[in-house]
């Protein structure tokens, strides 16, 4: 769904099920050092016109994952759960190291404080 299905997208993320994400490398680099890291190592001229990138983490966890930073993306719905939450604030902050989505979880996890205020709290410390 838009924006990732942008048949002009320089670069495609395949999530462990298989599900495609177009995007711009541009924007992942600006947002990510991980990925301005991994583009930045030059590839072979063999390589597709548009390289395709496996990612470990499931579609249902890829969607917000860039929803929570990249333009013109809105977080279709609330994240179901703390644990799927924790998850994607694991992903987005240790390892892709999206600092700027930081806001947009806090917010998130702010909406379960009241339903799970433990769960929350340890997550608020971890991270």
């Amino acid at each position: 769904s838009a924006p990732f299905d942008d048949t002009g997208a320089d670069t495609i993320l395949r999530a462990s099920d298989g599900a495609d994400f177009c995007v711009y490398c541009q924007i992942l680099s600006l947002a990510s050092p991980f990925f301005k890291d991994l583009f930045s190592i030059p590839q072979p001229d063999s390589e597709p016109d548009v390289p395709v990138i496996p990612v470990d983490e499931h579609s249902n966890l890829l969607n917000p994952l860039l929803r929570s930073f990249y333009p013109g993306a809105e977080l279709l719905q609330p994240v179901n759960g703390v644990d799927k939450l924790a998850k994607l604030i694991e992903a987005s902050v240790s390892k892709y190291e999206i600092e700027c989505a930081v806001p947009r979880l806090q917010a998130a996890l702010q909406q379960h404080v009241e339903a799970d205020t433990v769960a929350v709290y340890a997550i608020a410390c971890q991270y």
